[in-house]
């Protein structure tokens, strides 16, 4: 089954620019990113496919080269053993590149640094970089320009996605965009192979029905999570679209909450049938994202190491996620401050309680309840809680939810 519908991967790729009807009939092609929503959706539909994973690295190559209009394009897996990038599918490459060409994995190797930092990383013009070498096997292909982000599989940095260009290019954010939610299809794929693989080996060893319980349960799990990937990377897409700053802050505030739920899926225990979350990698990832890039404010994460149902784990994390954004977006001014998340389980009372404070400017006594109070109240509703909101003796804001807990 995988062999056959890798056959019909390989046809579509040879006959897509023959069958393309907007070619053929003289019609006006699709917006850049209408395109790019139209790629990632049907990647996405592949990537669930059971379709061998080479071929869906080699038809991703093609597709990735089609939407960002670059002349080369590769993907990188990182090998710990030898500590380098071995090139594993690629467009545009001479003969012998893809299964033996190798990158360096130092901070002045773009690809390097993308997979040391687990973030995007950028080089315009080679020829007039100070901060990165150009690897010889850019060189020798007359690569400008390049970007990289990062393949995530799990928490941990699998290998690079890589774009370049035989001249100068300034990748936008839309670009970026783009890869970024391309490679999360790919770390998903990649996942679920890795999960294929393991029942395999558990089946030709006669393992227990347990066993074989539990990695049916892990590849449901990648597939819900696989369907909020989708949706997250459509609403992003959609988002480089608007133009309005309401829409555009809309739309960002349903990402982080679709991600919330997208990271409690990461911690969900095989032990407890995929029923319990890990509160404390969950809390501190989310509080993490959430954070990223703003270097004057500090957001700690103290909690127990604990485990609650999915359906009180979500409402937790939604409020954390309003009450941080609020609080990063409300609370300070330019020099900055602190958000502590705290979150503990009273076992013996079966109560949890959940406080987000800041030292931030405070509450005015006009403020207006906006919709992320409403939200909170609602979530904290839902847990059988209530939610308070009061000003902390020190300066700042703290939120407190305290509710009984379903062990």
């Amino acid at each position: 089954m995988a062999d056959k519908k890798s056959k019909e991967i390989s046809a579509d790729i040879t006959n897509e620019a023959e069958s393309n009807p907007d070619t053929q009939s003289g019609q006006t092609p699709p917006h850049p990113s209408d395109q790019r929503i139209h790629v990632i959706a049907d990647f996405g539909k592949d990537a669930i496919q059971d379709i061998a994973l080479q071929s869906l690295l080699d038809h991703a190559v093609l597709r990735i080269g089609q939407a960002i209009e670059v002349e080369h394009v590769k993907i990188l897996e990182y090998r710990p053993a030898t500590s380098d990038l071995l090139v594993v599918a690629g467009k545009g490459w001479g003969e012998g590149v893809v299964g033996h060409a190798r990158l360096a994995i130092d901070l002045a190797s773009p690809a390097g640094r993308a997979l040391q930092t687990a973030q995007p990383v950028t080089v315009e013009d080679f020829t007039k970089t100070t901060e990165f070498r150009c690897p010889s096997l850019l060189a020798t292909h007359a690569i400008f320009s390049a970007t990289n982000v990062p393949i995530m599989v799990g928490s941990k940095v699998w290998g690079v996605l890589e774009v370049d260009s035989m001249r100068p290019r300034a990748f936008t954010p839309h670009d970026t965009d783009f890869l970024n939610a391309f490679a999360g299809f790919l770390g998903v794929a990649i996942d679920r192979k890795a999960t294929e693989e393991d029942l395999e080996r558990a089946t030709g060893l006669q393992a227990a029905a347990a066993q074989h319980n539990e990695i049916m349960l892990r590849e449901l799990q990648h597939r819900m999570k696989n369907n909020l990937q989708m949706i997250v990377a459509l609403i992003t897409l959609q988002r480089s679209k608007a133009t309005e700053p309401q829409a555009i802050e809309a739309l960002s505030h349903i990402v982080n909450r679709v991600t919330a739920m997208s990271l409690a899926q990461d911690q969900l225990s095989p032990r407890t049938a995929l029923r319990c979350v890990a509160m404390r990698p969950y809390l501190r990832a989310l509080c993490a994202g959430i954070v990223s890039g703003r270097d004057n404010i500090v957001v700690e994460a103290i909690v127990d190491d604990s485990e609650l149902t999915m359906d009180q784990a979500l409402p937790v994390g939604l409020i954390v996620n309003e009450a941080v954004t609020n609080a990063l977006k409300h609370a300070f001014t330019e020099t900055g401050g602190f958000v502590r998340v705290a979150f503990k389980l009273e076992t013996r009372l079966g109560f949890a309680t959940l406080v987000i404070e800041d030292d931030g400017k405070g509450i005015p006594h006009s403020a207006p309840t906006g919709s992320g109070h409403h939200l909170m109240s609602a979530l904290a509703s839902q847990l059988g809680g209530e939610l308070q909101k009061a000003p902390r003796k020190s300066g700042g804001t703290c939120v407190t939810v305290r509710f009984p807990a379903r062990l």
